[in-house]
């Protein structure tokens, strides 16, 4: 991204790029703001969950030095069909290993939750079908924190399911489903810093489990950016995604990274993969998407 200030106006020239609407966007606008109370409303495919008031933001979370280089499970010794060459993060040890595709009626009982980069996932899926009857709870400027938000907030972005708006929460809930792909994070780094997006995720997913219990967590890594925009940068999202990795071994979570295969040798999103190139340098191609969920389907811990 050149010196291009992201504003609202840029906004619309990149949901153009994507087919979507202005609300249907990430909120980037916000992106290095102390306040998020500015979010616009954003479409959205499904769902959102009620936020603790008091979710914390400023307990120190330390970078894992020795996290185990295995999944959560152990992978099938078939080989895999994916292709393209991963290339981690730093200090990412643990995440799912590379396995036989699965079809893709493996996501029938899966949703996927995130934001505008989800939301382009969402509409990929809505052309080809390529995950199933996967249900999706995607909304533009949704982060770890305001989907914590109250579900009337004036300024919530919380997503639909079914026609109704609803929270994280209640819309994981609602869909019944048992695999729950989550990737936040992104619109959540510049307000709150790696720290206090941490351990905001954290509360997320008690939330999410204390209303559905026996859902399994793929937990998705935030994606590369096409350059350094501000407070948004590579080695703010690399120690994210670390932390994420670190997290799950913790908790006994898959952790997918797919940034592996959406980045290049210096860690940003190559440019082929990138619908806004000169605006946010953020949203994917559908040549991205089709790695994206190639990769999902070679890495599934089964």
């Amino acid at each position: 991204m050149k010196a291009i200030s992201i504003r609202q106006t840029l906004a619309l020239v990149s949901c153009t790029a994507l087919g979507l609407t202005l609300t249907g966007c990430m909120n980037v606008a916000d992106i290095g703001k102390t306040n998020p109370t500015t979010a616009s409303s954003a479409t959205s495919s499904t769902v959102v969950t009620t936020a603790p008031t008091n979710a914390p933001i400023d307990t120190p979370v330390d970078t894992p030095t020795n996290a185990p280089t295995n999944a959560p499970t152990s992978a099938p010794t078939s080989a895999p069909v994916n292709t393209h060459e991963e290339l981690r993060s730093p200090n990412v040890s643990w995440y799912v290993p590379a396995s036989a595709a699965v079809d893709s009626s493996f996501f029938d009982d899966a949703v996927f939750v995130g934001d505008s980069v989800s939301l382009k996932l969402t509409n990929y899926h809505l052309s080809t079908a390529a995950l199933g009857n996967a249900a999706f709870l995607t909304s533009g400027s949704l982060g770890v924190a305001n989907a914590m938000w109250d579900l009337y907030r004036e300024d919530a972005v919380h997503p639909s399911y079914q026609g109704e708006t609803v929270t994280v929460v209640d819309g994981i809930a609602k869909t019944g489903r048992q695999k729950v792909y989550l990737m936040l994070g992104i619109n959540d780094l510049g307000l709150y810093g790696v720290e206090g997006t941490i351990e905001n995720f954290k509360t997320l997913t008690a939330d999410i489990l204390s209303r559905s219990p026996n859902v399994t967590f793929y937990i998705q890594s935030v994606t590369p950016i096409l350059e350094d925009y501000g407070s948004l940068t590579k080695a703010k999202i690399d120690e994210y995604n670390a932390l994420l990795s670190e997290y799950c071994r913790e908790q006994g979570w898959y952790f997918v990274d797919v940034a592996s295969v959406l980045r290049d040798q210096n860690g940003y999103l190559p440019y082929d993969y990138c619908s806004d190139p000169d605006v946010m340098g953020i949203h994917f191609t559908d040549l991205a998407c089709e790695i994206w969920v190639d990769y999902l389907r070679t890495h599934t811990g089964q």
